[in-house]
């Protein structure tokens, strides 16, 4: 399994096309990403970040990160401490996820990158992105890609 997971062209969650967007915000610092799922997106974040650090609710997602010899820890944000960084990256599934998270995060004044599908939709049809913008004040930015026909590489 973790043979495919480290081919991956572009990772289930997010596309390579937001760290390259990101390089610049993350260059020479210490970056963490939250729910890290198989530590996929790590190899881009590296060719910038000075570490690379990564949370992961799901055993057998960390477990993978660590026969990868990546610096991946077990835990949920939402109740665990989280790791020490400099830039707090998450791909947001939903609303419900964005706004505790930026609570705990703008408090220690830290860069926080929430990344989502812009064209999911809430119930309510506020997109994910727009409904953080309203919450943060944040630059709101959209980056398109296309990484092949497969599930969110385009």
């Amino acid at each position: 399994m973790s043979n495919f997971i480290e081919t991956l062209k572009c990772p289930y969650r997010s596309p390579h096309v937001v760290v390259e967007a990101i390089q610049d915000i993350i260059k020479d610092k210490v970056v963490c990403e939250l729910g890290c799922g198989y530590g996929d997106l790590f190899p881009s974040f590296m060719k910038y970040a000075k570490e690379v650090k990564g949370l992961e609710f799901n055993k057998e997602r960390v477990a993978v990160c660590k026969e990868k010899g990546l610096s991946v820890i077990h835990g949920d944000w939402t109740k665990d401490p989280i790791p020490k960084a400099d830039v707090y990256y998450f791909w947001a599934e939903n609303t419900s996820q964005v706004e505790p998270l930026i609570d705990l995060l703008i408090p220690q004044e830290k860069t926080i990158i929430a990344a989502a599908d812009a064209s999911y939709k809430e119930e309510d049809e506020v997109s994910t992105l727009e409904h953080c913008k309203q919450k943060w004040t944040g630059e709101l930015s959209r980056f398109p890609f296309d990484e092949g026909d497969e599930y969110r590489e385009n």
